[in-house]
């Protein structure tokens, strides 16, 4: 995995839902190969040299890409295509439901896992997926915590690191156009981090709120880029309880969930530099997708269900780009 001659194969070969081409290369809407509810949609972008491979035999894995190093175009159309997955979710209806509870969410890493190393990122392309509240999740009763998560946890709730890092993140936030009015909470329950609330834009466009969310986003990084490395130093060479693994996550790292409440855009952001826990995971839920585990849509249900969230999907996205 991560070659690319297996990116090609298994991102531009097939037939996503939605594609188009930007500056730094593709970017699509496709349904996962692993679905972490009954319908789930995953946007990715593809970089030029993976759009324009050949195969040459070589089996060198490419590095790490986040959405930030690509051109503004690119960005956009990520992040557009990702609000709108959002949307046409809570629109499209599962069974006799309203979809509720439906996110983003994206493991913002600098590494992928390998042989030597677990982290939460499996894939080197920047990509996000859009789940919906009727996952098959139970309350984390016997979850594995990584060594770490508590130390972690309690460093993330530390007022002080807070007030700073906000500091940092204000003067980032002050030095971009049209992201004033950006209130910023600190969270005192899973997942740990802070909360980014943006106002609402006065027309509702999608096209015009992915740019803002690819503005704020990329000022965030900036900030974390700023703060972790250095704050995060200390902690790195604190032995953890029950093993002798020092901390290996490269900064910044972070869990980023996109979501709407009442109609408002919010994104938590949730730092990783102990645990490498998954953002599903990070929440405090385990999936369980095993034989034994009760189905509450029929098959029917789940396809009639596709055809309308995708429907929905590329027409709002349609809009959007005509905007």
């Amino acid at each position: 995995m991560n070659t690319p001659q297996e990116l090609y194969e298994r991102f531009v070969k097939i037939e996503p839902i939605f594609r188009k081409n930007t500056a730094g290369g593709l970017v699509e809407t496709l349904t996962p190969s692993t679905q972490y509810s009954a319908v789930s949609l995953m946007v990715v972008a593809i970089p030029n040299e993976i759009v324009g491979h050949i195969n040459s035999g070589g089996h060198d894995r490419i590095e790490t890409q986040n959405i930030f190093a690509y051109p503004d175009d690119s960005k956009q159309e990520y992040y557009l295509q990702t609000l709108c997955a959002i949307k046409a979710m809570e629109q499209a209806r599962l069974g006799n439901d309203l979809v509720r509870g439906v996110m983003a969410y994206e493991n913002t890493t600098l590494s992928v896992s390998t042989t030597e190393s677990r982290v939460s990122r499996s894939l080197v392309l920047p990509h996000v997926q859009i789940v919906q509240s009727h996952f098959p999740l139970k309350q984390a009763q016997g979850l594995y915590f990584p060594p770490g998560y508590a130390l972690e946890s309690k460093w993330l709730q530390d007022e002080n690191q807070y007030s700073e890092f906000v500091h940092t993140l204000s003067a980032e936030l002050a030095s971009v156009d049209d992201l004033e009015n950006i209130e910023v909470l600190q969270r005192s329950d899973k997942p740990y981090g802070y909360t980014l609330m943006l106002s609402s834009t006065k027309d509702g466009s999608l096209s015009k709120e992915s740019k803002r969310l690819s503005k704020l986003l990329i000022a965030n990084d900036k900030a974390l880029a700023q703060f972790l490395p250095e704050k995060t130093a200390g902690l790195s060479e604190r032995s953890i309880t029950g093993t002798n693994r020092k901390t290996i996550i490269l900064q910044p790292t972070y869990r980023t969930y996109i979501y709407f409440v009442d109609g408002l855009l919010r994104v938590t952001i949730s730092p990783e530099i102990l645990a490498p826990l998954g953002s599903l995971e990070n929440l405090g839920f385990e999936v369980s997708k095993g034989p034994d585990e009760p189905v509450r849509y029929s098959k029917e249900e789940i396809e009639s269900h596709s055809i309308e969230l995708i429907n929905v999907f590329k027409n709002l996205l349609a809009k959007a780009h005509e905007e």
